[in-house]
């Protein structure tokens, strides 16, 4: 039998304790991003500058790897540490989110579709976006119905071909400037 003080009051502290919850169980807020870029290794972090800075979205990435998290967020990033593949992450995440796109841009295509499925479980209303390198994984993403499915080496030619013009134009104008 448990102690207890002639007016309860031992009982009502027990009744009344802080629950305290470890890091992997506390909610994840995502404060007011609309984008959550998942994976931000090369591809990823070049999808949520261009997101940031030429369509103004408010985006946050999220990857597994602790080093790349602490060297992105003291460049200014907003990034969190987290397992978009972990079905937790997911149930994690806090309901009032003002997310409307996700982009998954994990280097295995397996933890991409994995993660595809819980957020699409936990973001249904919110547009989705992948990148692949292989054919095969390019029509299995769209047959899932990713709204938005880019090829590796496509979208590595589309941005090679930018950065060539911009040499191109640049060149053009010193050329001009003599």
């Amino acid at each position: 039998m448990a102690p207890s003080s002639r007016d309860g009051s031992a009982h009502l502290s027990h009744r009344f304790q802080k629950i305290v919850c470890t890091p992997e169980e506390r909610p994840i807020d995502l404060g007011t991003a609309q984008a959550v870029v998942l994976g931000m290794g090369r591809i990823g972090r070049r999808a949520y500058d261009q997101l940031a800075d030429d369509y103004q979205f408010n985006v946050i990435g999220v990857d597994n790897s602790e080093f790349r998290v602490e060297n992105l967020q003291s460049r200014g990033y907003n990034v969190l540490e987290a397992d978009a593949s972990d079905a937790e992450f997911w149930k994690r995440l806090k309901d009032d989110q003002d997310v409307e796109l996700v982009v998954l841009a994990m280097p295995s295509h397996g933890v991409n579709v994995e993660a595809y499925h819980y957020a699409l479980e936990a973001k249904s209303e919110c547009a989705f976006a992948a990148v692949a390198q292989y054919v095969d994984e390019y029509r299995e993403l769209k047959a899932l119905g990713i709204d938005k499915v880019i090829n590796v080496y496509d979208g590595a030619g589309e941005t090679l071909a930018e950065h060539a013009y911009d040499a191109f134009i640049n060149m053009k104008r010193k050329d001009a400037a003599r």
